[in-house]
Order: structure tokens, then sequence, then C-alpha cells
């Protein structure tokens, strides 16, 4: 495993620091990514590959649906111990289905485009469940406990600026 993923006992404060400023470009990033990509956007792009409206409520079901995936990734992440690892891998990957659901209007036959639309949102939300049961683990490590409240408010508060700009 690469190095950078491994799990550490401690971190200096300049690492702290580094670290929680990465987590803001984060949350940034992770905002602009949800707007573009879920709600009018997503239920648009459903409609244009021909969903019907059972379609749409699945499409709107699917994110929630996942979460379930938390109780195992618990166990998940407490056997392995690799937090770090869990969220790259599983971000990366989850990800990668949207180049799958970017692709089908020009790729997929008509007939299998929605079922791949729908497989690829499913693996999408999963892996992104994993992906938010470890980060919210290793976060809490992470960020000092006596300005998590505040850090996280605040990140939150820039992330929705700016995506909302």
């Amino acid at each position: 495993m690469v190095s950078w993923l491994k799990p550490q006992e401690a971190l200096s404060e300049p690492e702290t620091k580094h670290g929680l400023t990465m987590v803001l470009y984060d949350g940034i990033c992770s905002q602009i990514m949800g707007t573009l990509t879920g709600g009018a956007f997503l239920v648009s792009f459903a409609l244009l590959l021909g969903a019907s409206n059972k379609v749409v409520g699945l499409v709107a079901a699917i994110g929630p649906l996942t979460q379930v995936l938390q109780i195992p990734t618990i166990f998940l992440v407490e056997k392995t111990r690799m937090r770090k690892a869990l969220v790259v891998i599983c971000s990366f990957v989850s990800r990668l289905f949207w180049i799958v659901i970017a692709l089908l209007p020009w790729f997929a036959p008509e007939g299998v485009r929605i079922p791949l639309f729908l497989g690829s949102l499913i693996l999408y939300f999963g892996l992104g469940t994993i992906s938010g049961c470890a980060w919210s683990s290793w976060m809490r490590d992470l960020v000092p406990e006596k300005v998590m409240g505040s850090y996280f408010g605040n990140r939150l508060a820039i992330a929705t600026a700016i995506a909302a700009s």
C-alpha cells in the first residue's frame, strides 16, 4: 500500500493545519460536485435518457437507500484500520461511475441506458457511503475537538457560498 495512505500514530501541528486546509478544499469540491451531479441536473439527465416517473423516483431513493451500507462499513473500518485508504479508493472508484453515466447517451444502446444509469448510480452512492463512513471516523481524529464545531460550520458555509455562486 502507498505510504501516504497508511495510518499515522500522531500528527505534528503543521501536518494538522495542512490536513485542515485540505479538508476545507475537499468540502468546496464536494459541494460543487454534489450541486452539478444531483437534484435538477440528475433528474433532467435521467429524463433525457428516457426515464419514466418510476425511474425518477428510484433515482431519488438510491442515495438514501445505500446508507444502510454504513452498518457493515463500521465493521470494515474497525477491522482494516485503513480509513484514509478506504476513503481515497472508494471515492476514486465511485467517481469513475460518473464517466460511465456521462458516456451513456453516446455509447450505450437505448434499451440498456436506464439500467446502466441506475446501476452506476447504485455503485456511485454505495461506494460513497463506504467512503463517507470511513471519512467521518477519520475526521474525528484529524480535527481537534475544541474547534470541531466551528471548523465544520465554517467549512460548510464556505463550500455552500462557493457552490451557490
